[in-house]
């Protein structure tokens, strides 16, 4: 082959290679995008479950309906078991041919000393357990007492807990108590383009990212979803602080009124949330809308509209 042969030759493998190193680029350019497109999804699949199971977490905790705490009586478990042991000895073959029966009963013997402190130390603990758990439900008991007498004090330990600047539940909330310490919590909640996104996310067969306007009906059942786990979780929340049996939650937005065509700030769920109802349910697992059932409510819901105004349900 000439020296031209040779050039032809060269030059055909560089294009080859050329063309092969471009398609190698082009495939993992796709596998960038399609794990970028992958990444979206699941991003948006996050934020959409979270904004519907805001009724899974609840930071108040007290349980006013705790048993007293009982005082321990000093025990000694352990000293029996040893003194049992020592009871039981008897020397074997061994022990007699080895003369060690002495030296195994002094062991035995050694041993109930120790679990004597043993079981001091624990009866000590267990003690000191005791105080501590007393001791928080005495302050509980005086706390509860205080808040189901005196209103400005109960309005105020519920606004002291109930700051929602770091939830993601709504804008404001504002406690109502009557003179019979009946319990009003009033949520606003985030109106609906400030929740539900505009689009929605999804992947292609081939991996590519495929970005859809939002259903309608999917964004109306999404944002009532919201509405009813938020009004959920300020009822947890006002009960865990509250010592009290029932409290009415209603969810307030500010949206046009269609009797005025003014932006009036309007009640699109009220519901009378029972203590003892509340605590049966299992609140991971349920529809958040669905669940309101379990409580009296006024809803008023169309999946092609949406919310409608509703008056608070009576707690009588």
């Amino acid at each position: 082959m000439g020296w031209k042969g040779t050039l032809r030759s060269v030059s055909s493998e560089l294009k080859r290679q050329s063309r092969e190193a471009e398609k190698r680029h082009r495939q993992q350019q796709k596998e960038i995008d399609r794990e970028e497109a992958l990444e979206i999804v699941q991003q948006q699949e996050e934020f959409l479950h979270s904004i519907i199971s805001l009724h899974h977490e609840c930071r108040a905790s007290f349980d006013w309906n705790s048993v007293e705490p009982q005082k321990p009586n000093n025990t000694q478990p352990l000293t029996d078991q040893a003194k049992a042991k020592l009871e039981n000895f008897k020397p074997n073959f061994v022990d007699r041919i080895l003369r060690i029966q002495d030296w195994r009963k002094k062991k035995l013997e050694g041993k109930i000393v120790s679990a004597k402190l043993s079981d001091e130390k624990n009866n000590v603990k267990a003690l000191e357990n005791y105080e501590s758990l007393k001791h928080e439900w005495d302050k509980n008991q005086c706390l509860a007492k205080r808040l189901r007498s005196d209103g400005n004090a109960a309005i105020e330990a519920l606004q002291e807990s109930l700051d929602i600047k770091d939830l993601p539940i709504g804008k404001d909330v504002q406690i109502e108590m009557s003179d019979e310490m009946q319990i009003d919590v009033n949520l606003k909640v985030l109106p609906y383009e400030d929740v539900v996104p505009e689009e929605i996310y999804s992947l292609r067969q081939s991996g590519a990212l495929s970005i859809k306007k939002m259903p309608k009906g999917k964004g109306l059942e999404l944002y009532q979803d919201h509405v009813c786990s938020a009004l959920l979780r300020i009822a947890r929340e006002t009960l865990g602080v509250m010592p009290a049996d029932i409290i009415r939650a209603n969810a307030v937005v500010n949206a046009v009124s269609t009797q005025t065509g003014h932006l009036e700030d309007q009640i699109i769920v009220s519901a009378v949330v029972a203590r003892d109802t509340l605590n049966k349910i299992n609140l991971s697992k349920i529809d958040p809308s669905d669940s309101l059932s379990n409580f009296v409510h006024n809803m008023q819901f169309r999946k092609t509209k949406g919310f409608e105004s509703v008056d608070k349900v009576s707690l009588s």
